[in-house]
C-alpha cells in the first residue's frame, strides 16, 4: 500500500536576539497557515517546533521563511523546493496534512539559561 505521508525538516541558524527570533518564528507559522503542535527548547541554544500544515499551504512556507531573516540550511531549502512537486506527483488532496519540524539554532555568546528548580518535599 502506498502511503502519502510527507515530512518537512527545516533547519535554521540565527544571530538575532532570542526573543526576536521566537517572535519571528511565531509570525512565520501564523503567516504560512501552519500551526504548532509541540516544541522543545534546549536552554537558550536551540528550539525545535513540530508543526502541521495543509498541503495547499506548503508553498507559503517557503515564501514566508524568506521573510524571517533566518539562515536556512541548504538541505532544508532543497527539501522545500521539492516537497510541493512530490505532493503533486502523488495527487495529494489540498487538505492533506503535512507534518514537519522547524529548528532554530541560536549563535551567540550568552550563557546557558539557569532555572531554579524547587526541591522535592
Amino acid at each position: 500500500m502506498k502511503t502519502n505521508h510527507l515530512f518537512i525538516r527545516i533547519n535554521t541558524t540565527t544571530r538575532r536576539d532570542r526573543q526576536d527570533a521566537l517572535d519571528a518564528a511565531r509570525n512565520f507559522f501564523v503567516s504560512s497557515g501552519a500551526w504548532i503542535v509541540d516544541y522543545r527548547m534546549l536552554s537558550n541554544n536551540s528550539i525545535c517546533y513540530q508543526f502541521e500544515v495543509e498541503f495547499r499551504d506548503v508553498p507559503s512556507l517557503h515564501l514566508y521563511l524568506a521573510q524571517t531573516e533566518f539562515n536556512v540550511l541548504e538541505e532544508s531549502q532543497n527539501q522545500l523546493h521539492a516537497i510541493h512537486a512530490l505532493g503533486q506527483a502523488r495527487n495529494l488532496n489540498p487538505d492533506h496534512i503535512v507534518r514537519g519540524t522547524f529548528q532554530i539554532t541560536f549563535i551567540h555568546n550568552d550563557p546557558d539559561l539557569v532555572l531554579d528548580v524547587p526541591p522535592f518535599e
